[in-house]
C-alpha cells in the first residue's frame, strides 16, 4: 500500500478548510446523529473533564465540547484546519499532530474521534486505538465513528466545489467491536447512524 495516503487526505483538507468550515456552521447530513452522540457522551462525564478531540477539523465538535464545559485540546493534521479551529473555538487548545503519532499518557478523561480515523489504512487502526487507551486516564471514555461498509483505499468524490481525494477505511459493526475489544477498551454501545452511512461506538477504559 501506497505512504502517500497521509499527504493525499492532509493536502486536500488544507485546500478546502474554508469551505469545511463554512459547512460546518449550517447543517450537514448527519447533524442531528452527532448532535445526539455529543449529548449522549457528555453525561458520562464530569463538569471540566480533559477531552481530546482527535481529527478536529475546523472545530465543530470542540465547539459543543466547550460549551458542555470541558477542558478541549483539538488535534488535526492540517494546518488550515487547526487554523480554523482556533477561530471557532478560541478557548479551547489546538495543535497540528498526527494521530498516527499519539504522544499522551493518562492525560484524558475522554477521547472524541468523530469521522476522522477512517483517514487511516485498516493495518494503522490498531496502532492509534492502542495509543489512546494509554492517552486515557483509567475509567476513561471514547467515542469512535468511521464510515460503514468494507472499503479500504484512496477514494475520489464530488465534495466542496469540486472533486477531491481521501483515504478511506470502512469497517462492519463486528468488526470495529474486536478492534476495540483488542485494544484493551470495554464496548458500551455500537450502532449505525445516517442510514447505515456510519457505524460509531462509545467504549471505556477500564477502571
Amino acid at each position: 500500500m501506497p505512504d502517500d495516503y497521509k499527504e493525499v487526505t492532509r493536502a486536500t483538507y488544507d485546500v478546502v478548510a474554508d469551505s469545511y468550515a463554512k459547512r460546518d456552521k449550517g447543517s450537514v447530513d448527519e447533524s442531528d446523529d452527532v448532535h445526539a452522540a455529543l449529548n449522549e457522551f457528555a453525561s458520562l462525564l464530569q463538569p471540566n473533564a480533559r477531552v481530546l478531540d482527535t481529527g478536529c477539523a475546523a472545530g465543530r465538535d470542540s465547539y459543543f465540547l466547550d460549551r458542555f464545559g470541558f477542558r478541549v485540546t483539538g488535534i488535526d493534521f492540517s494546518p488550515e484546519m487547526v487554523e480554523r479551529a482556533k477561530r471557532t473555538v478560541p478557548g479551547a487548545t489546538f495543535k497540528v499532530m498526527d494521530f498516527e503519532e499519539l504522544p499522551f499518557t493518562n492525560e484524558f478523561d475522554a477521547v472524541w474521534a468523530n469521522a476522522s480515523l477512517h483517514h487511516i489504512p485498516k493495518r494503522n487502526l490498531p496502532v492509534v486505538l492502542a495509543a489512546i487507551n494509554r492517552a486515557l486516564k483509567p475509567g476513561g471514555y471514547f467515542f469512535i465513528k468511521v464510515k460503514h461498509g468494507a472499503a479500504d483505499s484512496i477514494r475520489e468524490n464530488e465534495k466542496f466545489g469540486g472533486k477531491i481525494k481521501r483515504y478511506f477505511a470502512f469497517y462492519q459493526n463486528d468488526e470495529l467491536h474486536r478492534l476495540l475489544e483488542e485494544a484493551g477498551f470495554s464496548i458500551l454501545s455500537i450502532k449505525n447512524t445516517t442510514q447505515d452511512e456510519w457505524v460509531e461506538a462509545t467504549a471505556e477504559k477500564p477502571a
